[in-house]
């Protein structure tokens, strides 16, 4: 990929051919937190490697990103892309137009083609805060029961968009106990509202089991449940109606990826935690806009302040909503950053120059990791202010010597999985069991730039400690 040929010991790269120049990254917005972190520091060797002679050529950079603010930090970060002035190098393409209501990314909706009727109708928020209840459980059972039998009101042809509830939750936990008053509760006060209104026995609505889509899932089952959420709703008669989702359970998981077009009916319990993260979820539903405005009900707890203070200024809130956005943040050399992911990021760029053996050439490693050191001091630098840049050097100091007293060593392999005992690897996988003497003869390197904390199983055991021990009871 990046066209490297054979080092001729000068310290230039030699290209068999041209790397490559232009890297379009879509969904920047999403490259923050522990993902951008440690992002940030492979993309300091990726950039290098793409890059010909001596940086001098560096690809250009075109990025996608849709709910962000402070993206000169968040380029300055990641990328590293600094003018001599110390100003970051960043271009918004294309520049804002000449009038407000057409900035390139988004223009009003109007009636006529022609721009010259009145707006087009949107996507709706709705904010519920049912305070005499005293809990965000009823108000759930109430609101969401209410739309679900409207949808059975409405004329068949039109049930579509609106007979499956897309209801997202802002934890596991919480998903938990509406998923219960999904299979209980909401279909009590469904029947409810039919005996109120005097609907019919056959015209009534019947509740299926409410479907989830969480991390919970496999990526086989997230697929399937994305298929099932596409099933279009017709008349009774057809047997495809029986399999149209009646209500879908989500967490975070919908922020990206759900792009279904029948979807425009949604409940929100609870404001979610940042702007980003609401505009996202809410996007899930109204993609059809023309046809579908679709409609979001949002459902705020009356035992928490932060919730009835975006209810108190809901339409505030809502006009200016993109305006709300938090600034994103990636801190790719902080000292905890540098301790977990640089061993990799050296490594990386050893294996690039090194033949494809077995074994590693930890002569060649330790001339190839010498040389890219200084590249990832300079970067340093460059993003971070003095008072910073000692502490993340000394980090750096500790992690290169570690990486050159494991060479030492002579380590048998790169990395195996699963691991054998009695076998020495350079990188070891985390989360793997490995010896005393394998651990300090391998370095661990991160398998995913998202799983940032260290996990622990909790194991329930009959075991007791034998009698007359000093140790009591159970463990």
């Amino acid at each position: 990929l990046f066209g490297l040929g054979k080092a001729d010991g000068s310290g230039r790269l030699n290209r068999t051919h041209s790397p490559p120049g232009l890297i379009i990254q879509d969904e920047m917005h999403l490259i923050a937190g522990p993902l951008g972190t440690i992002y940030g520091l492979y993309e300091t060797v990726i950039e290098r490697l793409c890059s010909e002679e001596d940086e001098r050529y560096k690809p250009k950079i075109i990025a996608s990103t849709a709910t962000i603010r402070g993206a000169r930090d968040q380029v300055r970060a990641i990328y590293g892309r600094v003018k001599n002035d110390n100003e970051t190098n960043l271009q918004l393409f294309p520049p804002p137009g000449i009038t407000i209501g057409d900035s390139f990314f988004g223009v009003y909706a109007k009636k006529n083609d022609d721009g010259s009727s009145s707006l087009a109708p949107g996507r709706l928020y709705l904010g519920i805060h049912a305070n005499d209840y005293g809990s965000i459980l009823t108000a759930q059972v109430r609101a969401f029961a209410a739309a679900l039998s409207k949808a059975n009101d409405l004329p068949e042809p039109a049930r579509d968009p609106w007979w499956t509830l897309l209801s997202f939750y802002n934890s596991i936990r919480e998903l938990g106990g509406g998923k219960t008053l999904f299979d209980s509760d909401i279909r009590s006060r469904l029947k409810f509202i039919h005996n109120r209104e005097g609907v019919i026995k056959d015209d009534r609505r019947y509740l299926t089991l409410a479907q989830e889509l969480t991390s919970r899932l496999s990526q086989a089952e997230i697929v399937r449940m994305m298929d099932k959420l596409a099933i279009t709703y017709s008349a009774k008669s057809s047997a495809s109606a029986k399999d149209v989702v009646d209500a879908c359970l989500a967490s975070s998981i919908i922020e990206v990826g759900v792009d279904i077009d029948r979807l425009s009916l949604m409940g929100i319990v609870g404001q979610p935690k940042t702007t980003s993260q609401y505009i996202q979820v809410s996007g899930r539903i109204g993609r059809k806009w023309k046809e579908r405005p679709g409609l979001v009900l949002t459902l705020y707890s009356p035992g928490k302040s932060r919730d009835r203070s975006h209810y108190e200024q809901f339409h505030t809130y809502h006009r200016r909503l993109y305006e709300r956005v938090e600034p994103t943040s990636a801190t790719p050399y902080s000292p905890s950053a540098i301790k977990r992911a640089l061993g990799g990021v050296l490594l990386l760029w050893a294996r690039q120059h090194l033949k494809d053996d077995d074994k590693p050439d930890t002569t060649g490693i330790e001339s190839a990791i010498s040389k890219v050191k200084s590249l990832i001091e300079e970067r340093n630098r460059t993003i971070q202010n003095r008072a910073d840049v000692t502490r993340s050097q000394e980090e750096i100091d500790s992690v290169f010597q570690a990486l050159t007293q494991r060479l030492s060593l002579d380590p048998v392999e790169w990395e195996k999985f699963p691991p054998e005992v009695e076998d020495h690897y350079l990188m070891l996988w985390p989360g793997q069991y490995y010896e005393y003497a394998q651990k300090q003869r391998g370095v661990e390197v991160p398998s995913s730039m998202r799983q940032v904390d260290s996990t622990a199983a909790l194991e329930i055991t009959q075991l007791y400690s034998l009698p007359g021990s000093d140790q009591g009871g159970g463990s």
